[in-house]
């Protein structure tokens, strides 16, 4: 059987992902996870899948767009619409869906919280000079640690 070049290619890559950042975000905003890593090919159809924590083995996860930059490493996956809050497992993968990629690393887990679970309960110091420098302790509850300059005072 003869065969002629179609001019197509197929690129083969080996792509792992190192972690994700941030690993939280309120729920109803946009929000985005960046996974960091190497490898990652950008081919025109990155989708990410977001699969509840809650629900590993039962349903479909979410999917959304996918960003490769290949010079820094990463791959910025969009959080889904119509998610609700809790935690979940993203994966990507830069073929359209058809596989997901890296196949081992470990799991990048993202939160989408509701605010109205967060509550402040106390601020000590109660007040401090305007020329600043104070520093002040917020205690309540809902609070979790979902990365370096996430906490916003205002």
């Amino acid at each position: 059987q003869a065969y002629t070049s179609s001019g197509r290619s197929f690129a083969l890559y080996t792509a792992y992902v190192d972690y994700g950042f941030p690993t939280g975000a309120p729920l109803g905003t946009a929000q985005a996870v960046t996974l960091f890593g190497s490898g990652f090919r950008d081919l025109g159809a990155t989708r990410c899948f977001w699969t509840s924590v809650a629900a590993v083995d039962a349903g479909e996860p979410l999917e959304t767009e996918g960003v490769v930059d290949e010079s820094e490493g990463t791959t910025v996956c969009s959080s889904p619409d119509a998610a609700a809050s809790g935690s979940y497992v993203v994966t990507a993968s830069l073929n359209g869906g058809v596989d997901i990629v890296p196949t081992f690393f470990l799991d990048v887990e993202f939160t989408l919280y509701s605010s109205e679970d967060l509550s402040v309960t106390s601020i000590v110091p109660p007040g401090g000079p305007v020329t600043g420098g104070t520093l002040v302790t917020v205690f309540g509850t809902g609070f979790a640690n979902y990365g370096a300059g996430q906490l916003c005072c205002a």
